[in-house]
């Protein structure tokens, strides 16, 4: 099955069928916490794909580092046992905060709104966090407690509508009107020019991307922004002048 799997071509839609028996492949190599911490660096940059954009010298000088080791901190913490548990509670310490919240907060305070995340009040995730697994996960149906309560309330087509987040269409702008961008960015960068990311790599990203053959955007995104936050923190680049950086080779 494997020979077969890697068969399938890459493909540039988001979570398309091709997509998905790619990363079953890759995740059937691993088990446990193991396959869990590496499903959460498929999009993004795995071990292995890390390991091809740095550069030697970055690698030696980042070698006792591992993402995934860093996960596996949380999904095997005696403080929760069962996998769904394992899971949640890895998520509550990681990517809950230091990527949806605070994503979350950063751009609704630039716009002077107040947001709020009930659901996460810390009462409310003490007391999920209390509730058994089997109810969390009933079967293949999720929420299922909070579907239940929900029904005392709302309508039946809400509560078992499908699941639709807040995406904006950032890997076709990549290919559009981003692309003269992400073009010349390749030209300048601080990591290759520092000698931190091979080139070579990070330009087969970019081109694999804006041929439409794979979508790297969520790797690309963490580039760009990896680019600006060396300037402002390392080469201590004004806002002001990060925008006219940014204006010059758009």
């Amino acid at each position: 099955m494997h020979r077969i799997f890697r068969m399938v071509p890459e493909s540039f839609g988001y979570k398309s069928v091709a997509q998905k028996l790619r990363w079953l492949n890759e995740m059937s190599f691993y088990k446990g916490g193991e396959r869990y911490s590496q499903s959460m660096s498929v999009l993004r940059f795995t071990q292995q794909g890390k390991a091809a954009l740095f550069t030697a010298n970055a690698r030696d000088r980042i070698a006792d580092s591992d993402s995934c080791a860093k996960i596996l901190e949380y999904y095997n913490s005696p403080v929760v046992s069962s996998s769904v548990d394992r899971m949640l509670y890895t998520d509550l310490m990681t990517r809950m905060p230091d990527h949806l919240l605070m994503i979350t907060d950063r751009m609704s305070m630039a716009h002077s709104i107040e947001g709020r995340s009930p659901l996460i009040d810390y009462r409310v995730v003490e007391f999920a966090a209390s509730v058994p697994g089997d109810i969390k996960l009933k079967g293949r149906q999720l929420k299922y407690l909070l579907k239940k309560v929900a029904a005392r309330y709302l309508p039946d087509e809400l509560i078992h509508r499908k699941k639709q987040g807040f995406g904006f269409p950032l890997a076709l702008w990549m290919r559009g009107e981003l692309k003269g961008f992400l073009q010349n960015l390749l030209q300048v960068s601080c990591f290759v020019e520092n000698g931190l990311f091979e080139r070579n790599e990070l330009s087969r990203i970019v081109n694999e991307h804006l041929s439409g053959k794979v979508d790297h955007n969520f790797r690309l995104w963490i580039w760009i922004n990896l680019e600006i936050w060396y300037r402002m923190y390392f080469e201590n680049e004004s806002v002001e002048s990060m925008q006219s950086f940014v204006d010059t080779i758009c």
